[in-house]
């Protein structure tokens, strides 16, 4: 017998806004939810610092999206926050310049 489930319809609503209309049933959704989850370089199971309620995502560095237009919101940067004043690009740089130099020795 197959397990049966019960889903709000709050749940059953996030679940068909992913899903692709006339192709994806349910448990594809959930399979896609799940794949997703197990290729993330994060273990949301054990989320360390900020990224544990945000919004981050991980990107190919070889195929980075355009970041023109962007905002910096806040940059965690080998575990550490980087700290108001420092929290943009150039500070992201300049920290990154540092920890590598760090690093290579």
């Amino acid at each position: 017998m197959t397990p049966s489930i019960e889903l709000s319809p709050k749940t059953f609503g996030r679940l068909q806004s992913l899903a692709v209309p006339l192709v994806d049933t349910i448990e594809t959704v959930i399979n896609r939810l799940i794949d997703s989850y197990e290729r993330s370089p994060v273990d949301v199971r054990n989320p360390v610092g900020p990224r544990e309620h945000s919004n981050a995502r991980s990107f190919n560095p070889n195929a980075a999206p355009d970041l023109t237009h962007s905002k910096v919101l806040g940059i965690v940067l080998d575990g550490q926050p980087l700290g108001q004043g420092k929290d943009n690009w150039n500070g992201l740089l300049n920290a990154t310049v540092r920890l590598a130099k760090v690093k290579a020795k």
